[in-house]
């Protein structure tokens, strides 16, 4: 696709490209691999709003110097001659005819830039901004005019702030926000020979990160098997005529309970059973006990007449988060009298972690490529530790460092584990 209307001698946008320069959300978090095109597409797709409406938009680098070496040149290459009022080298600025800014700004001095009204911006190499900037300088200058906003960058193994925004906006559904990946061969800038040949001169990590543009630090991730294209979708819902699958995880802040169903059918070809689960809802409550849990799950599914399954871990047996009783028999006390009977399903002793975790894998992804797990959307924390949770580098140890991650997941696991274990002679009948 050529963009031309004048804009410098015609800029040639390749398909992938194209889609982003046409995309009208407010807000857009681009994930590209090496000499993909970030800078050029969002610089160009900056110059047209520039056209458009009168203001002054922005174009910010982890450092003025970067900026200047990344973008300066770019932006004058690509600005239509007829189209300059004026261009200040010395602040990194062109002004156009219709009296339109683009200034260019390294963010390693902020204050700088404190004040300012912008009625666009675009972040480049957003791993590498100091925390916070955005929230504390950039967005508050936007709101005058309710400007957008670009995030764009390669990701960095070393810093999460491109992979924690990738990651919240597909997981919340933000209506005003859009987010692309793409690979650096995706461009259609790079011959595949150099991407062969890249492939050969760097270490695997460096070149997955580089030209895929692969989130590394998830490379060590538990739960591989977890595709959030195609794990995650509005179809799971509740089923009131479905026994309702309740899986706990008893830590005290955050107490995580997750809701779900499971359904067995006959693979007509081998007449073997296929199991398939939904999540469907989640309960995270700060600070919370058994029997508070117990009363917000009564709160949401009192009605439920099929009948409900707790699963745990086996030490719920011996403590608990609000009395001398144990954990289960909390729940089954306040749950005896539901509609279609309440059961409870733990183990005597809890099984291997890695035999949780395979059990785990097995149904978000199967030996033959099946997906069995599907999770409804508003299961944000069960998502979330699917995406992040990770073994601590060098060792099969899961990492347990963020006081808010691997509870829900664990929680899943027990259900999992319990229904359709890997080694299946740890099950208390």
């Amino acid at each position: 696709m050529l963009i031309s209307d004048g804009v410098g001698q015609g800029i040639e946008m390749k398909a992938n490209q194209f889609d982003v320069f046409m995309d009208e959300h407010r807000f857009i978090v681009l994930v590209a691999g090496r000499r993909w095109a970030k800078t050029t597409t969002l610089l160009t797709k900056l110059m047209t709003k520039a056209f458009e409406r009168r203001g002054l938009y922005g174009y910010f680098a982890p450092t003025y110097k970067q900026a200047k070496l990344i973008a300066w040149d770019v932006l004058k290459m690509i600005s239509p001659p007829q189209y300059i009022l004026k261009i200040n080298e010395s602040e990194l600025c062109i002004t156009y005819r219709n009296l339109s800014k683009i200034r260019l700004f390294g963010l390693d001095k902020p204050e700088g830039i404190l004040g300012i009204k912008l009625a666009g911006a675009m972040i480049d190499e957003y791993d590498h901004v100091k925390t916070n900037v955005y929230e504390s300088v950039i967005r508050p200058a936007l709101s005058d005019s309710m400007g957008f906003c670009w995030f764009s960058g390669s990701p960095d193994c070393r810093q999460k702030r491109l992979k924690n925004l990738f990651e919240d906006v597909r997981i919340n559904k933000r209506s005003e926000w859009a987010t692309y990946h793409f690979k650096s061969i995706d461009g259609g800038y790079i011959p595949p020979e150099e991407i062969e040949n890249a492939r050969r001169d760097l270490d695997p990590r460096t070149f997955r990160e580089q030209y895929e543009a692969t989130f590394e630090d998830a490379m060590g991730r538990v739960y591989y098997g977890f595709n959030f294209d195609e794990s995650v979708s509005d179809k799971a819902q509740y089923d009131p005529n479905a026994t309702l699958r309740i899986f706990w995880d008893f830590n005290v802040d955050p107490l995580c309970v997750g809701f779900g169903h499971s359904y067995t059918t006959e693979d007509y070809q081998t007449r073997k059973p296929v199991h398939r689960v939904i999540v469907i809802d989640e309960l995270v409550i700060r600070n919370s006990n058994t029997v508070e849990m117990c009363r917000a799950i009564a709160d949401r599914f009192k009605n439920h007449k099929a009948g409900m399954v707790h699963y745990g871990d086996a030490t719920g047996r011996a403590r608990n988060t609000a009395s001398s009783l144990s954990d289960y028999q909390i729940i089954y006390d306040f749950f005896k009298n539901q509609p279609g009977g309440c059961s409870m399903r733990f183990k005597e002793s809890n099984p291997q972690v890695k035999d949780r975790v395979n059990a785990v894998n097995s149904m978000l992804l199967s030996a033959d490529g099946k997906r069995r797990t599907t999770l409804n959307p508003k299961c944000k924390m069960i998502i979330k530790d699917l995406l992040d949770v990770s073994y601590k580098e060098g060792t099969c140890e899961i990492d347990k460092s963020n006081p808010d991650r691997t509870h829900s997941s664990d929680g899943f696991g027990y259900w999992i584990d319990y229904d359709f274990p890997v080694i299946r002679n740890y099950i208390r009948q």
